[in-house]
């Protein structure tokens, strides 16, 4: 692997490296039932919330290439999800 002085990629890179750190730290060993825990009406899943991140990423990723593409969430048809709370 090649390292880079581009401070802002070093950043990047730091920044996906601790949110897949963490991510996978959270859901390492997870019961089954685990991704369809509710608390209530007003709450997201723990597979919504995933979700919700898949589409913030891929959004994030549109805008890095130029695209801008609107993300899922906000066009009011998730991709990932039937009915995720506004």
């Amino acid at each position: 692997m090649t390292t880079t002085s581009d401070p802002a990629r070093q950043f990047l890179r730091h920044t996906v490296a601790t949110v897949a750190y963490r991510g996978g730290k959270a859901l390492r060993g997870a019961p089954d039932h685990f991704a369809s825990f509710h608390i209530g009406d007003k709450t997201r899943t723990p597979a919504q919330i995933l979700a919700h991140m898949g589409d913030l990423f891929e959004w994030a990723l549109s805008i890095a290439q130029g695209t801008g593409m609107t993300p899922h969430h906000c066009r009011g048809t998730p991709k990932s999800s039937a009915s995720l709370p506004p």
